[in-house]
Formats: structure tokens, C-alpha cells, sequence
């Protein structure tokens, strides 16, 4: 299942559904076929976001400085980061902020 998120200022955004749903928990959403951002609570998403990146970010550099991060780095199993997946849709999200647009998201 692939989610689509679609605001009026960007192009569509695409992930498979258990990333999506992921991101969608992060934005205090819960993971449903079809949803809306309104621009009054646009902020606040953004900065669950953002809030989450940062958490991420300090495990994963906690995560590095283990000697089992490093082992993980050279054998090459690193999972894709929050950061990496969400990156697009946050941009979205700021430019659908900054434009007073609403965010959808639908399967």
C-alpha cells in the first residue's frame, strides 16, 4: 500500500504504508487511509517533526559512539533514518506553512 501526501504548493510525496504510518505517529496522527493537516495545526506538526528528528539524532549518535553502532556501520545494516524518509515531507509541510495550505494524505 502506498500513502500519498499532497499539498497545493508541492509535489505529491509517496511512501510505502509502514513508513508512512511511522511519520504519521510522529505527527500525533493516527495511521488512517485517508487525512488532513489544517494549516492552524501545521506549527505544531512541524514541530512534533522536528522534535523527533532531534530524539533520533541522539540515539543514533549514542548508538555510534557503542562499539556495536560501529560494528553495524562496517557490516553495512544501518536502517534508513527518520530523517532521510521524512526530509521531503517536512519540506512540504514548511511550505504549506508558510502558504496557509493544508496537507492530505490518502492511500
Amino acid at each position: 500500500m502506498i500513502y500519498r501526501f499532497r499539498s497545493r504548493d508541492s509535489s505529491d510525496v509517496l511512501m510505502l504504508a509502514p513508513e508512512a504510518q511511522r511519520v504519521l505517529r510522529t505527527l500525533g496522527r493516527e495511521p488512517a487511509p485517508m487525512g488532513l493537516i489544517q494549516p492552524e495545526a501545521m506549527g505544531a506538526a512541524i514541530t512534533s517533526v522536528e522534535n523527533a528528528l532531534r530524539e533520533e539524532e541522539a540515539l543514533r549518535e549514542a548508538d555510534l559512539s557503542a562499539s556495536e553502532g560501529t560494528q553495524a556501520l562496517a557490516e553495512g545494516t544501518v536502517e534508513v533514518s527518520l530523517h532521510q524518509r521524512i526530509w521531503p515531507l517536512l519540506d512540504m509541510m514548511r511550505r504549506a506553512h508558510q502558504a496557509g495550505q493544508a496537507l492530505v494524505w490518502s492511500v
